[in-house]
């Protein structure tokens, strides 16, 4: 059973999981630090700090708020990318691009890993099936839909291919791609755990304001 699996099977999360993404430069009258702030006051249960084109320098103290953020809101703070910062800052976990090798990863940390989340991004049948096999805790499958922020290079699976992947992996699957916070109860009836995000997690730092 992956770490996350075990997360839910205890009862701290209930699905649908709501799953936020960063994406700072929609918001640049925000500092990085301000923005931060803002992500723990949306819905999202976990966020991804998706900020790669900072500096390791820039980006270490930005993730070791989130992790004290994380701890103060009983939200579940992971890093994309940076393997070494996430585990320097202890964060909650690091989130693989669908380029990294979720195989090195997970050998290079099996000894010391215990509540250390590795998710990873996936965009097909195969890639799901590859990732989960390697031992992932959670896999981001995209695009679901056609993606609301960006224009995305794989075509969209649709609720068929979602619950194809669902149905054949053993880890859990979080919907990415034009996934509305609507369409929560078609994620789960696919098979889902739960949505990932970056427009609806905006949505809610815009209604802050």
């Amino acid at each position: 059973m992956s770490i996350f699996a075990g997360t839910l099977a205890r009862g701290r999360f209930v699905p649908p999981v709501r799953y936020g993404i960063s994406s700072r430069t929609l918001f640049p009258q925000f500092t990085p630090e301000e923005y931060l702030e803002k992500l723990f006051q949306t819905q999202a249960q976990i966020i991804q700090w998706r900020e790669k084109d900072l500096s390791p320098e820039s980006n270490l103290p930005l993730i070791q708020r989130g992790v004290e953020l994380g701890r103060e809101t009983g939200k579940l703070f992971v890093v994309n990318t940076f393997f070494d910062l996430a585990w320097k800052a202890g964060a909650d976990g690091v989130h693989l691009t669908g380029q990294q090798d979720e195989v090195q990863t997970l050998e290079g940390i099996s000894r010391k890993r215990s509540r250390f989340l590795v998710g990873k991004s996936v965009h097909s049948l195969s890639e799901a099936l590859k990732a989960d096999e390697a031992g992932v805790d959670y896999l981001l499958l995209a695009p679901v839909q056609s993606p609301l922020s960006k224009v995305s290079a794989s075509p969209a699976l649709g609720w068929q291919g979602l619950r194809e992947i669902c149905d054949k992996v053993s880890c859990p699957v979080f919907a990415l791609g034009g996934i509305t916070l609507e369409a929560e109860k078609r994620c789960i009836e696919c098979g889902a755990v739960g949505v990932a995000g970056i427009s609806w997690m905006a949505g809610q730092i815009d209604r802050q304001q």
